[in-house]
């Protein structure tokens, strides 16, 4: 008979358990199994043993069929090992047929499954590493600056440090999700998403755009054919953008900012820089041609 060492290296064949038993004190006792990644019928039920709990065949002649508890287990190539609690059997005999209850049986793992109810929820809260529970049901009332509030009966020991740690999570006063909900508040304005303007009060003009990185020689040395003219929109009194104007592209059913950019204007031919918030930036520089 092999030693645990032995049983627990020795894979099953395909469709196979193995059980090691001991005889202690004159009673057959089971001490643990292995079992094969594939069911005698060809089904792989590799995600069941992944999360096995108990397990329940016939280890006898007799059909006599225990249920096993597995108490740790660890996965090996094609087949799992089981330590099992402690069960004493009659006797012990092969099978080559038998049916095998496995519980849990999946499908499915079950870990991230749209079944598991307890997903992303704590059955148990965290312990805070320095907040106190404070025993309020019952206590003296203590005269300060005229008041007498209660004092609580651990008192000393939340003094002390040696009171109950409460169940809170400390990070509910660190994270900024819990703290600017709950302490700090939070306000947005327009500015946080973009800032833009109605742009139902945006003036039309003509203009062609380059890189801002572009010399403006050569913005001033193309001509009117090799410009790609498009129509934007801009803000402001002025007949034409100027320095502070704010530009706005036209992009199928959308008015956005148009950024970071060198445009060519039409009418005056100046040569205008647009900011990464479509703000006109600087002096214009005329073109003479």
């Amino acid at each position: 008979m092999p030693n645990l060492a032995q049983f627990k290296n020795t894979p099953p064949a395909s469709g196979q358990i193995k059980v090691l038993y001991r005889t202690i004190n004159g009673v057959n006792t089971i001490k643990a199994i292995t079992v094969s990644n594939v069911s005698k019928g060809g089904e792989n039920i590799e995600l069941s043993l992944g999360e096995l709990q108990n397990i329940q065949f016939a280890v006898s002649a007799s059909g006599h069929s225990p249920k096993l508890e597995v108490e740790a287990g660890s996965k090996k190539p094609n087949y799992y090992y089981f330590n099992t609690t402690d069960i004493g059997v009659g006797a012990v005999s092969g099978s080559d047929d038998s049916s095998v209850l496995i519980a849990p049986y999946l499908l499915q793992r079950f870990k991230n499954n749209d079944y598991n109810a307890l997903i992303s929820n704590a059955s148990i809260s965290r312990t805070s590493k320095f907040k106190f529970q404070v025993d309020r049901l019952e206590g003296n009332t203590v005269e300060v600056n005229g008041n007498t509030p209660v004092r609580p009966t651990n008192f000393e020991s939340i003094i002390s440090g040696s009171a109950i740690l409460a169940d809170v999570t400390d990070s509910n006063y660190t994270h900024t999700g819990h703290t600017n909900a709950r302490y700090g508040g939070t306000v947005t304005s327009g500015d946080d998403f973009g800032g833009i303007d109605p742009a139902i009060a945006g003036k039309p003009f003509e203009a062609a755009t380059y890189l801002s990185s572009s010399i403006d020689n050569f913005i001033c040395s193309q001509s009117l054919s090799d410009r790609d003219i498009e129509t934007f929109l801009f803000t402001g009194i002025t007949d034409t953008p100027v320095s502070a104007s704010r530009v706005f592209q036209i992009e199928e059913n959308r008015v956005i900012p148009l950024t970071n950019r060198k445009i060519w204007v039409k009418d005056n031919r100046n040569i205008l820089t647009v900011n990464d918030t479509g703000f006109i930036i600087g002096t214009a520089t005329q073109c003479s041609i």
